[in-house]
């Protein structure tokens, strides 16, 4: 099973030096706290573009890596950090790409729902995101408004939701910290089944969703680009 974890940020992060500085120690502390909750945060390395199964020699979190990040940022603010494990044989595979607009972990192994709700609170913890969500095959077809970003059935949205806000929910965790104040949602005891029942649940609770302004709208902001320097 393959499927992305979407994150999205407010606005494209800015391109100083001290900023793409914070950036980069940010999701070094991402990956060095999902280290303990998997091993397939293990071992990531600079991907080559050119050749995804041979990745450049640059491990992360690491100073070689870290330099060699940092100097692309600065040569191209539209310029991805491409991290990988560089086995696509295995279904352990992992991407991760952290861009102006969002941060996202290619997956091919199912984690089970404690490790993805406490890797949301992870990345909630270090950088400040609009709103996070899985995409596969069976969220991308479940389209109940075309403006807004899909619904997955483990969601963050950005404000606090009441239990009784929407008509399907397993679990809830509050937010609360200095970058992020939102719910961790949790539609279903087994997010990633794929039915009719399922479909119906997504359904509803975006429709809920949306209601509260809680799901952003796809088109961006127009000033979404201010803090790049161009």
């Amino acid at each position: 099973m393959e499927y992305n974890l979407h994150a999205l940020f407010y606005k494209a992060l800015s391109n100083s030096d001290q900023e793409i500085q914070q950036q980069l120690k940010a999701l070094e502390s991402i990956v060095l706290e999902a280290q303990k909750l998997h091993p397939i945060f293990s071992n990531l390395y600079i991907n080559n573009a050119i050749n995804p199964s041979k990745p450049l020699g640059y491990s992360f979190p690491g100073q070689e890596a870290f330099n060699y990040l940092y100097n692309t940022r600065k040569k191209d603010p539209f310029e991805s950090v491409l991290l990988c494990n560089g086995d696509d044989k295995t279904t352990e595979y992992i991407s991760v790409a952290l861009s102006n607009i969002g941060l996202r972990f290619g997956l091919e192994n199912q984690l089970n729902t404690e490790i993805l709700k406490k890797l949301f609170q992870i990345m909630l913890t270090h950088l400040n995101f609009k709103y996070i969500f899985i995409y596969d095959d069976f969220f991308r077809d479940i389209v109940v408004f075309e403006h807004r970003h899909p619904v997955s059935a483990i969601c963050y949205v950005p404000q606090i939701i009441s239990e009784n806000s929407i008509p399907h929910l397993y679990k809830k965790i509050d937010v609360l910290n200095d970058l992020n104040q939102g719910s961790i949602l949790i539609f279903d005891e087994n997010i990633f089944e794929e039915s009719g029942r399922m479909k119906k649940i997504i359904e509803e609770n975006a429709i809920a969703l949306v209601a509260l302004n809680a799901i952003p709208e796809t088109e961006l902001d127009s000033d979404f680009f201010s803090e790049v320097d161009l």
